[in-house]
């Protein structure tokens, strides 16, 4: 039961801080092994979380104050609105290769002083070793990064350059491995619309409202987005709304195995022999490398854990609904070959060991995996573990 609480409290911390996020204000997430920057008054004054020679610039890059400095100067509104950065936050280090490339994740908060309106951008900054650089940059601006994102969605230059870093930056929903973003959140696309349609029953429904927001995003490599649809019946003028997940992917097949499982996950929980729920599979569209879901049905764990209420009850329900995930056995699709396994963990293992402290040494007890060839066990890792982050935990 101890345990139990103290992972209620955390989970409710955590809730608030993700709700204020999405709503405006927050403070920047301290890194984990970091000291926490000074978000009050003055430059930061923490220890930069990555540092490497070959990148001089990292210690600018990850500061936040320095940078919502750095993105108010560069970055230029193409709406003809004028926007204050208010806060920037280092979201993410999506990738990281000693002596050669860093790609670091920001979300800046701006206010638009003209109508006190604010919003979340997303964007990320890119830096190269041995002068490449100016010649992405150049590559990117060629290729015309704005052609088919609708005006509404651009706020800035999709892709920007950074002089005093050296440094590509990119503005969402450009992504330039994820060309589907803007399509999806422009308008319904003729291979997606009756298919969402075709959920809201038998009848003429036809659409009167398509509402796109981003919930998740890691650059170049995944998106989530919810979609809101309100449809009316042609016959009966009856109008009904309903939501779905669309999760765009870098690569196809990861898609396609991921719609595979959670279709079986599906097909077991309807026929009661699982003890979770999962969305409904819609489709995975591979032209847009899009797979789109059903809403979960229920109530979702933040809401209660900001409600402030018992959680205690709801958070031992979805224990035991995640064991039972994890635990079941399902016939699912090939999994990807071992060497892409290890490769993936191994470009993980580069990243954080930049910024990771060191192994403790000494003790035979003590964990010395770090810089160690990853074991044969590895193989063995359940595809299902993509499907983490990506549906909605509800409670029934």
């Amino acid at each position: 039961m101890k345990v139990l609480n103290v992972l209620v409290r955390f989970l409710r911390s955590r809730a608030s801080a993700a709700r204020a996020r999405v709503g405006g204000a927050r403070k920047p997430r301290r890194p984990r092994g970091r000291p926490a920057p000074h978000s009050e008054g003055g430059p930061a004054s923490a220890e930069p979380l990555l540092a490497d020679p070959s990148f001089p610039q990292l210690e600018v890059a990850t500061n936040p104050e320095l940078m919502r400095e750095i993105f108010q100067r560069h970055l230029r509104p193409l709406d003809g609105q004028t926007y204050q950065v208010r806060e920037c936050q280092v979201s993410f280090i999506l990738s990281y290769r000693q002596a050669e490339r860093c790609a670091l994740q920001y979300a800046l908060r701006l206010v638009e002083p003209s109508a006190g309106r604010e919003r979340i951008q997303w964007v990320s900054g890119w830096i190269y070793a041995g002068g490449k650089v100016p010649r992405k940059w150049e590559k990117l601006r060629r290729s015309e990064p704005g052609r088919g994102i609708p005006e509404a969605l651009r706020i800035f230059e999709p892709v920007s350059y950074i002089p005093e870093l050296d440094m590509v930056v990119q503005a969402f929903p450009y992504d330039r491995h994820l060309p589907a973003l803007p399509l999806l959140m422009s308008k319904p696309q003729p291979d997606l619309e009756p298919l969402l349609l075709a959920r809201f029953g038998a009848g003429d429904w036809q659409a009167e409202a398509w509402d796109v927001e981003p919930v998740r995003y890691i650059a170049e490599k995944r998106a989530t987005l919810r979609l809101t649809v309100r449809a009316r019946n042609a016959a009966t003028g009856r109008e009904e709304e309903r939501r779905f997940y669309a999760k765009v992917y870098r690569h196809e097949e990861e898609g396609e195995r991921t719609y595979q499982v959670m279709r079986a996950l599906c097909d077991k929980a309807n026929a009661g022999g699982a003890r979770f729920t999962v969305g409904r599979p819609v489709a995975f569209l591979s032209s847009l490398r899009t797979l789109v879901q059903e809403e979960t049905p229920g109530t979702s764990l933040e809401d209660i854990l900001l409600r402030e209420e018992e959680a205690t009850p709801a958070v031992r329900k979805v224990a035991r609904a995640l064991a039972a995930l994890h635990l079941d056995h399902l016939d699912t699709p090939p999994r990807p070959s071992r060497r892409s396994y290890l490769a993936e963990l191994e470009n993980t293992k580069k990243t954080s060991s930049a910024f990771l402290p060191p192994p403790r040494t000494g003790n035979r007890g003590d964990h010395r995996c770090h810089g160690r060839r990853l074991p044969r066990s590895l193989a063995h890792v359940d595809p299902r573990r993509h499907l983490a982050g990506a549906l909605p935990t509800r409670r029934r």
